[in-house]
Parts: structure tokens; C-alpha cells; sequence
């Protein structure tokens, strides 16, 4: 069924992300831009809404230590900065440094400030909202907006001085809400922390429209966190639950949670949240106020309690096994599932680095036409990961990548990273982009030795001699 082109095209909805830059942070030195958009250059939005011309789906490839991960992290440390540099952030002793993650192999890298900027939609508004940060705090933070068809600044500030506010987007009684802001600290994070009547909302869409979601086989203790953090919010609903594990085909028919396994001393207070999760409270409301009683451990406590039911082979009957019984790949999928259905429904921002590590390349591809497929993403969410994987490639055009979404990043000779995209090449309409790039065609490859772990190998015999191959 075509799905509704007005819905498809609105902009009442989440966090788009149409770009973002850093410059100084870990390998990246000089100020290297994602861009999340194609094919509009004008201030004003585009005639047919925000969301025609987002990337639902944008994936960064490259050589390990190339700085993919930072990238990553650059982006997760900015909103770290907008979250936590006035609340806990403020508790660290005077003259102590600041958290920070400039670029190391440099001469005076440490010393000059890092620099982040986020270009995005919020509600329809288009910003771009960035700041420089440094051991010491705040050097300069800077918003702007487009209220009709041009940009407007709506503050500029710079360390030490008065904030420089547009009168016409944040009165002085607005001004004077916000209250002092200190040096040590960003303009949004304060804002975000005083629930601000102006900046609030903003700098809350920023950081709640971004989820981070947790991979690899390290993970695991993330990934507990992350179910409990939706247990809190209310996005983690079992009956979701198990038809995400029955569409990825894990064999798991069912989801139960035996609340009665925890232990005694726990029952009586986390009985009525396993209630509210299972839906068998009668309250949504009461459900709400019982989970903000208990602890972020308590509800990882809870999650040990799952029960998978998985069908019996045959005539065998349908056993049930717990959640630390289970692999590593369907344990991730049931950290990360909820995740993307929740992005999906509220049209924001995933990201992960190395979505591939530990779920299978079918399960992979899923996620990534379920962004791609207008009938599965009606809002627009917007979803970005770093892989190895250059079947992606191969496969970009059955997955609806186009070039402009596939990204590169290159180490340089200095330990900096480049970051380029497969837009910025000619190519055939029938290229085969996987193997243009295994042949070295757009760069951003390995540069391996074989010569060099031979010589290790031959390096083993006895007084430098000739290994016996006889």
C-alpha cells in the first residue's frame, strides 16, 4: 500500500539531522563535516518538507584506526557536554580539568579548544547550534535559526564576555530565566537543566532525538543499561518485544518476565513495576510512578529475570530460557530492537558504531530497508552506524543508499582523519561501488604489510636460521 505522502512529507515530528562538524577531537583535526542531506542549498525549507531530502539511512566506512569511531564519538561527546557541563560536570573541583577529547599528536592541539556544531530541525525550525569547549570549559557557543526564508543569529557568546542575545527571540524576561551562566558551562545546558521556557525544548529535541545504541560482544552490561533506561521511559512493552525477536527469526515465540525469580528481598518492591512492564498493573499511570521509585539497578535486576520461550523441535515441548543462556546475537538484537522501533515511531536519530559486529547481515540489511521503506519510516528517522562491511556497497541500491549517504574516512600521514563522500567521485549509474573500492579506487583502505608479519613468522627459528619445512 502506498503509504500517505502528506504524512511522509510533514514536518511536525522529531529530530532531523542534517549535518555535523568537529574539528579537535581524537583523530580529527582539522573540521571534518557529515552531512545528512542532499540536494537543497537554500536557508528556507525545502516544497515538499525537511524530509525529502534527509538520508534515512547514511554509513561510514574505513580502515580500522581511521577514526570512524571518533567521528562517533565526537557527536556523543558533544551531547555529553549539552547534558552534563551544568549539572554533574559543575561538582568537579575548581581548577580541575574538564572532561575533554582533543587531538593528541599534535603540538598545540591540547591547548586550543575543540570545536562541535550540530545543523538540524526541530519541529520544522531549522538550527544550527555549536560551540567550542576546552579542559577549562566554554570558549564560544553560538545558535542559529530560519524563521522564514534567511538565517537569523538568535545568541553569539564568547568566553568572558556578555552574551549577545536577538531581542526578537529571547526577550529579556526570557534573559532573565536563564539566569547566570558560568564559563564552565554551555548556554543549553543550563537551559536544558531549568527546563528554560525558550531554549529548553530546543536543547532538549537535540539530545533526546539522538539515541545511541549499544553493539559489540562488550557491550553486554550497555546493553542492560539500555533496556532499563526504556523500562524507565516506558518504550519497552514485552508484547513489542516479542514480535521484534519473531521477525528476526531468533526461534524465540514469547517473552514472559518471572518476576517471582527475583530475589526476596527485591520482590516485594519490583513486583508492581513487573506489573506496569507486562501490562497487568490496570494503571498506566501507577505504572509510571512505581518505576521512578526504584534505582537504574533494580531495573537491570529485572531484566535478568526475562524468560525466552523458544519452540520445541518435533514432538518436543517449548522450553524456556533465561536471558544470560541466550547468544550473543539475539542478546543484542533485544537491546537494540526496542531502540529502532522507538526511532521509527517517534522519526529521530539512531546511531551506532559498528551495527554489523554482532548481528547478522540479514538482520542488518532488515534494519536498514525498515529506514530506507517509507511504509516503515513515515517520519523520517534517520539512522547512521560505521561498518567494515563492504557488502553494503555491493548492495546499496536494493537497500536504497545512494551514493551521497555512503562516507569514507582516511587516516593521514600526521594521524588525522579525512573524511570524504562516494558522491564526491564519478560514477556509472551501474558501478559496482564495492569493487571500485576493494581496487583502491575511492581510497580509504588498509594499508597492509604481509611482508612484515612473514618476517615474524620466519623470525621464530632457532638463531635466525631457516625454519624446517620438512
Amino acid at each position: 500500500m502506498k503509504p500517505d505522502e502528506n504524512r511522509w512529507h510533514s514536518d511536525d515530528r522529531g529530530l532531523s539531522l542534517l549535518s555535523f562538524t568537529a574539528a579537535n577531537h581524537r583523530s580529527i583535526l582539522e573540521a571534518q563535516t557529515l552531512t545528512l542531506m542532499s540536494g537543497h542549498n537554500v536557508a528556507k525549507a525545502p516544497e515538499k518538507g525537511w524530509i525529502s531530502v534527509i538520508h534515512p539511512v547514511t554509513v561510514l566506512m574505513g580502515p580500522n584506526g581511521a577514526g570512524k569511531s571518533n567521528l562517533l564519538d565526537a557527536l556523543h561527546f558533544a551531547l555529553h557536554v549539552i547534558r552534563l557541563s551544568a549539572t554533574s560536570w559543575q561538582s568537579i573541583g575548581a581548577g580541575a580539568p574538564k572532561p575533554n577529547r582533543p587531538f593528541r599528536l599534535g603540538n598545540e592541539s591540547g591547548t586550543v579548544p575543540s570545536t562541535y556544531e550540530f545543523e538540524f530541525v526541530l519541529d520544522g525550525m531549522r538550527y544550527v547550534y555549536g560551540f567550542e569547549w576546552r579542559y577549562d570549559g566554554m570558549h564560544r557557543e553560538w545558535l542559529s535559526r530560519v524563521p522564514g526564508s534567511r538565517w537569523t543569529v538568535c545568541f553569539d557568546r564568547l568566553r568572558g564576555e556578555v552574551i549577545d542575545w536577538n531581542k526578537s527571540f529571547m526577550p529579556a524576561s526570557a534573559v532573565r530565566e536563564l539566569g547566570k551562566v558560568m564559563d564552565t558551562e554551555l548556554v543549553m545546558s543550563v537551559a536544558l537543566r531549568s527546563e528554560h521556557s525558550v531554549l529548553g525544548g530546543i536543547a532538549r529535541g537535540l539530545v533526546k532525538g539522538c539515541a545511541f545504541i549499544p553493539v559489540g560482544e562488550s557491550s553486554q552490561r550497555h546493553r542492560e543499561r539500555q533496556l532499563a533506561a526504556l523500562i524507565r521511559s516506558g518504550d519497552l512493552n514485552l508484547d513489542d518485544v516479542s514480535q521484534l525477536l519473531i521477525a528476526a527469526d531468533t526461534g524465540i515465540r514469547e517473552v514472559t518476565l518471572e518476576h517471582r525469580r527475583l530475589p526476596p528481598e527485591d520482590f516485594e518492591r519490583l513486583q508492581n513495576v513487573a506489573a506496569a512492564l507486562t501490562g497487568a498493573s490496570g494503571s498506566g499511570d501507577r505504572g509510571a510512578v512505581e518505576i521512578a521509585k526504584v534505582s537504574d539497578d533494580d531495573l537491570a535486576t529485572l531484566v535478568h529475570t526475562f524468560q525466552f520461550l523458544h519452540e520445541g523441535e518435533g514432538d518436543a515441548e517449548d522450553r524456556k530460557i533465561s536471558l544470560g543462556d541466550e547468544s550473543t546475537g539475539t542478546r543484542a538484537w533485544l537491546s537494540i530492537a526496542p531502540t529502532v522501533l522507538k526511532t521509527l515511531r517517534a522519526g529521530s536519530v539512531l546511531i551506532a558504531d559498528e551495527l554489523d559486529s554482532s548481528l547478522h547481515q540479514s538482520l542488518v540489511e532488515m534494519l536498514i530497508r525498515a529506514f530506507t521503506d517509507e511504509a516503515t519510516n513515515p517520519h523520517g528517522a534517520q539512522l547512521l552506524f560505521s561498518s567494515h562491511n563492504t557488502n553494503f556497497l555491493e548492495h546499496s541500491r536494493e537497500l536504497g543508499i545512494r551514493p551521497g549517504c555512503i562516507w569514507f574516512i582516511e587516516k593521514q600521514p600526521n594521524g588525522s582523519s579525512d573524511l570524504f563522500s562516494l558522491a564526491d567521485f564519478p560514477n556509472h549509474e551501474a558501478a559496482n561501488y564495492e569493487r571500485r573500492y576493494l581496487s583502491g579506487r575511492y581510497a580509504a583502505l588498509p594499508r597492509v604489510s604481509p611482508s612484515i608479519l612473514r618476517g615474524l613468522v620466519l623470525a621464530e627459528g632457532d638463531g635466525g636460521e631457516e625454519v624446517n619445512r620438512g
